[in-house]
C-alpha cells in the first residue's frame, strides 16, 4: 500500500530543481490507551478551566503566554505569534554539501523519506551524485507555518530528510571533561582489544525486539479472549549493585514551550468529565481502556502494566560490539553522555579508548523508569555516548513507503549535479547555520515587551518553574528511589544522595509535570496539579 505523501516541495540546486514529496521514515509503534470513566467505560471528556477557580474557558478564548525564570507571564497575541511566523515556501533551499562523516549522531532528530515528485530522473540523479561524493546536503525548509533545518542524504538508492537539532540544543563532548587516571598500560589495552574484537559480530536490526510492547499486547489480547493472567512479580535486586555511569542528556531543552492562559493571564488547565453523567471525575474515577473496535475497549489496570515491566537493574548490559559504520542515524532516538559515577574510572577509560581507536560501537540494554531501552554506546574524544534507538518495526523501507524501484540515472544527469554539489561543498558544519529562528525571535519579542513591561504577569506562586537545562540523570539513583518507592528531588544529580520520601502536594504543577514526563506517565498534559499527584504516586 503507498503512504500518502505529507508535503511536496523542491529541492533547490544551482541550475538544478528536484521535485520531491515527503513520506515519514518511521512509524509509531506505540500502544495507545484511551481515558475511561471506571463505572461505565465511557471515554472521559476534557475541556480548559482556570487553575485557580476552575472556572470553563473555550478553547477559542485562550491566549498564549511565555513563562520567563524571573517569575512571570509574557502574554503573547495571536496577531503576534503570526508575524514571527515565516512565509510559505516549498522550497528546500540548500545550504551546502559536508563530508556524511562530519554531521555526528546527536544532530538528527526525525527521518523522513524523500520520493520523486514526477521528475524521476532528476531524483535518483541527486540519490547518486550524494551517494559517488560521500555528502550530506545541510537545507532549510518551511513546513506548516515552522521553518526548519535538515540534512538530505542518500540511503539505499533513495533519498532521506532529516530535520536537526538546533544548535542551542546540543551539549557538545567538549563541554565534559574525559575522566583522569593513571596512564592505562600496554597490557591493559591489549586485554581490552581482544575483549571488544572477541565481542563483535555484524549488526542486524532484527536481532532485537520490543519485549515490553509484545508483552503489553500479549497482555491485552488475553484479557479480550477472557483468559485469566497470571504476573510475574519483577524481581528487585539488591540496593548495594551499582552502575559505574550516570546517564547526562546531549540535549538542552532549547525551544520556548508556551503556556495556555485566559485573558488575564491566569493560567489554564485541563478538566476531565464524564459526558454520559455530566460532571467531574476524580483521578481514581478514571481508568485506561485499549480499544480494540471502534466503541469496545479492554481495560488494563495500572498493577497489571506494571507487572510486565522488565526486572529493575542498575546494570547496562552490554551485548556486543559491532563496526560503527554499520549503525544508520534513522536507527538513533535520543543521546545521552556517560560519565563515572564513581571513582573506579579505569575500566570506563579503557572500553572509551579501545572503542575509539577501532571505530566500534557497543549494543546493549538498560532499564531506567520501567522501561527496557536498546542502545548504542559510542566514543568520542574519551566520553562515552548512549543513544537510545528505534526498535526495527518502528523503521519504515522505501518499499513500506511505496517508492518506485530505483532506476539509473544518465551520466552527464549526474555529473551535472556533482558540480553543483562541488560548488557548495564544505569540510565541516557550521553550528552556527544550525539555530532556531522562530525561537530566537520569540524570545526577542518576549525581551522588548518585558522591558516595556508590556502584557507582562507577575506568575503564581506555585507556577514558577525552575531554570531550564540539561539534566543529569543517575541511574544508579533513579532505580533506587523507585525500588524504595521514593521520588526525586529536582530531577537526580550525578553526585548522588538518596531524596526523601515526597510531599508532592507541594511542588508545583510544572515539577510534577517534569516528573511525570521522566516517568512517562501518559495523558500528563491533560491532567490538573490533583490529576499529577495521584498518577505519579501510581507510578513511582
Amino acid at each position: 500500500m503507498v503512504s500518502r505523501a505529507i508535503w511536496k516541495g523542491v529541492v533547490r540546486l544551482e541550475g538544478e530543481d528536484v521535485p520531491v514529496k515527503l513520506y515519514s521514515g518511521v512509524e509509531d509503534r506505540s500502544i495507545h490507551f484511551r481515558l475511561l470513566h471506571q463505572e461505565d467505560r465511557v471515554p472521559v471528556e476534557q475541556e480548559m478551566v482556570t487553575a485557580d477557580t476552575g472556572e470553563p474557558v473555550e478553547y477559542s478564548e485562550a491566549i498564549r503566554a511565555y513563562p520567563t525564570e524571573e517569575g512571570e507571564f509574557v502574554i503573547l497575541h495571536p496577531d503576534e505569534l503570526e508575524a514571527l511566523e515565516p512565509e510559505d515556501s516549498r522550497d528546500i533551499e540548500v545550504e551546502r554539501f559536508i563530508p556524511s562523516d562530519a554531521l555526528d549522531h546527536p544532530w538528527y532528530d526525525r527521518p523522513y523519506y524523500l520520493g520523486p515528485d514526477g521528475d524521476v530522473e532528476a531524483y535518483f540523479a541527486l540519490a547518486e551524485a550524494l551517494r559517488r561524493s560521500g555528502r550530506t546536503g545541510i537545507v532549510e525548509w518551511v513546513m506548516r507555518k515552522r521553518r526548519y533545518r535538515g540534512a538530505i542524504r542518500p540511503e539505499m538508492g533513495y533519498l532521506m530528510l532529516f530535520t536537526l537539532h538546533s544548535e542551542d540544543e546540543i551539549v557538545s563532548v567538549e563541554a565534559l571533561e574525559a575522566p583522569a587516571g593513571r596512564d592505562l598500560s600496554k597490557n591493559e589495552l591489549k586485554m581490552a582489544r581482544q575483549l571488544v574484537d572477541a565481542m563483535t559480530e555484524p549488526f542486524d536490526a532484527e536481532d532485537y525486539e520490543n519485549e515490553h510492547r509484545a508483552r503489553v499486547m500479549e497482555l491485552i489480547e488475553a484479557k479480550e479472549a477472557g483468559e485469566v493472567v497470571e504476573f510475574r512479580k519483577p524481581r528487585e535486586r539488591k540496593k548495594e549493585e551499582d552502575l559505574s555511569a550516570a546517564l547526562e542528556a546531549s540535549l538542552k531543552s532549547a525551544r520556548p514551550s508556551l503556556r495556555m492562559v485566559d485573558e488575564d493571564g491566569t493560567p489554564l488547565e485541563r478538566r476531565y468529565s464524564c459526558p454520559k453523567h455530566e460532571r467531574e471525575l476524580a483521578p481514581d474515577e478514571i481508568v485506561r481502556g485499549y480499544e480494540v473496535e471502534k466503541g469496545r475497549f479492554v481495560l488494563v489496570r495500572e498493577d497489571e502494566l506494571e507487572a510486565l515491566e522488565p526486572e529493575k537493574s542498575r546494570e547496562i548490559d552490554l551485548q556486543r560490539f559491532v563496526d560503527r559504520s554499520e549503525l544508520d542515524p534513522v536507527l538513533f532516538n535520543r543521546a545521552y553522555f556517560l560519565t563515572p559515577s564513581t571513582e573506579a574510572t579505569k575500566p570506563y577509560r579503557l572500553l572509551a579508548r579501545v572503542m575509539e581507536e577501532s571505530g566500534r560501537a557497543g549494543i546493549a540494554t538498560f532499564v531506567m523508569r520501567g522501561r527496557e531501552h536498546l542502545v548504542a554506546i559510542l566514543a568520542d574524544r574519551g566520553i562515552l555516548r548512549a543513544e537510545t534507538m528505534r526498535f526495527n518495526d518502528e523503521i519504515r523501507s522505501a518499499e513500506d513507503v511505496g517508492l518506485p524501484g530505483a532506476a539509473e540515472p544518465p551520466e552527464d544527469h549526474v555529473k551535472a549535479i556533482l558540480d553543483a554539489v562541488e560548488k557548495r561543498s564544505a569540510d565541516a558544519l557550521d553550528p552556527d547555520e544550525i539555530r532556531d529562528v522562530w525561537a530566537d525571535r520569540l524570545r526577542a519579542l518576549v525581551k522588548k515587551k518585558r522591558k516595556k513591561h508590556e502584557d507582562v504577569v507577575e506568575l503564581p506562586e506555585e507556577e514558577r518553574e525552575s531554570a531550564r537545562g540539561a539534566r543529569v540523570i543517575d541511574i544508579m539513583e533513579v532505580l533506587k528511589r523507585n525500588l524504595q518507592g521514593r521520588d526525586e528531588e529536582g530531577g537526580g544529580s550525578a553526585s548522588g544522595g538518596t531524596a526523601g520520601p515526597p510531599i508532592l502536594a507541594k511542588n508545583t504543577k510544572q515539577e510534577l509535570y517534569d516528573r511525570a514526563k521522566a516517568l512517562e506517565i501518559p495523558g500528563r498534559s491533560k491532567m490538573s496539579k490533583d490529576e499529577l499527584v495521584e498518577a505519579i504516586r501510581r507510578a513511582s
